[in-house]
């Protein structure tokens, strides 16, 4: 494996696991959803869960 196959997968690596760990913050309630996250998009403000 060559010195830039080592350092993009390194990256794609770091890329996923940083979502997945910012995914299940999100879900978990470790990082609390914030009304201004989507203020000016087409989101809702208010979320109903189920």
């Amino acid at each position: 494996m060559s010195g830039k196959s080592k350092v993009l997968l390194g990256l794609l690596l770091f890329n996923g696991l940083s979502a997945t760990a910012g995914g299940l913050a999100l879900m978990t309630d470790w990082i609390p959803e914030q009304a201004s996250w989507v203020r000016d998009t087409d989101f809702p403000a208010t979320t109903s869960r189920v």
